[in-house]
């Protein structure tokens, strides 16, 4: 049986409107990539400001303005940390959470789900829900250890 390489995970924080905690993030998609295998071997979480993001949701998807989260089948998914903040505000979360939760929308769409209709989003929403609370789960009582210790 072939064995599959790891998931390599490279961040890339190409804004400064937003601070990212990138070794926590970091930790938590290598559980995700645990949790979740992809068949990519790599996979780049971009950081854009919503002026790029804007340019790349005009350029691929033909939507005017900025937005949250885009993926790319070779392994990108580019998140924009001006509409989490902004999202994180109005659902009351902090903003790593929002964040991580656009990387885990991107992630899902690595594996192969969609939401154009709103079945397949509904699965895909409640997909994402869960790994966020059990990534969100794990590293609380990680952090609880480390104190400990």
């Amino acid at each position: 049986m072939k064995k599959t390489p790891p998931t390599s995970i490279s961040i890339i924080n190409s804004q400064k409107e937003v601070r990212i905690p990138v070794v926590r993030l970091a930790g938590c998609l290598a559980r995700l990539s645990l949790l979740e295998h992809l068949p990519h071997a790599e996979i780049n979480v971009v950081f854009l400001d919503a002026p790029n993001m804007s340019r790349l949701n005009w350029q691929f998807l033909r939507h005017r303005g900025p937005t949250d989260v885009i993926t790319f089948q070779h392994g990108e998914i580019i998140v924009c940390p001006t509409i989490a903040a902004r999202e994180a505000t109005k659902r009351g979360v902090p903003v790593f959470h929002e964040m991580l939760l656009y990387a885990i929308h991107g992630w899902l769409h690595l594996r192969g789900h969609d939401d154009h209709c709103a079945k397949d989003a509904e699965v895909m929403a409640t997909a994402q829900e869960a790994l966020l609370k059990k990534l969100l789960k794990k590293q609380v009582a990680e952090q609880k250890s480390m104190s400990a210790k």
